[in-house]
């Protein structure tokens, strides 16, 4: 049991640095975890499995996680509906949202 079992969790850039440190923190502390990101290079060309990976990784840890890769999106509000939409109809509820942006906003981060 952790304390952010039943609550779910959007980390967008979760492929790599400090996402995917994020994704796998708050998987291992209960939450089920939306993991977002294109995998491409930094000039936002290119795609990986890179989300699908940390998925797999979190899954063998005994956590839930599904990957949201949807190039196209438009950026912001739309973008940001269409993954809770995602995340409630992979988890079927969500009892709360947690932000995880690589601020410094959750308590007990690992370090990259």
């Amino acid at each position: 049991m952790g304390d952010l079992d039943g609550r779910v969790a959007i980390v967008t850039g979760a492929g790599g640095g400090l996402g995917r440190a994020y994704a796998l923190e708050l998987a291992r502390r209960g939450a089920k975890v939306v993991v977002n990101d294109l995998g491409g290079s930094r000039d936002g060309t290119g795609a990986s499995d890179a989300a699908d990976k940390v998925v797999e990784e979190i899954r063998a840890a005994g956590g839930e996680a599904i990957a949201w890769v949807e190039p196209g999106l438009v950026h912001g509000y739309l973008r940001a509906r269409h993954g809770v939409t995602r995340a409630r109809q992979s988890f079927a509820r969500i009892m709360g949202a947690i932000a995880a942006l690589a601020e410094g906003r959750l308590p007990d981060a690992p370090s990259p």
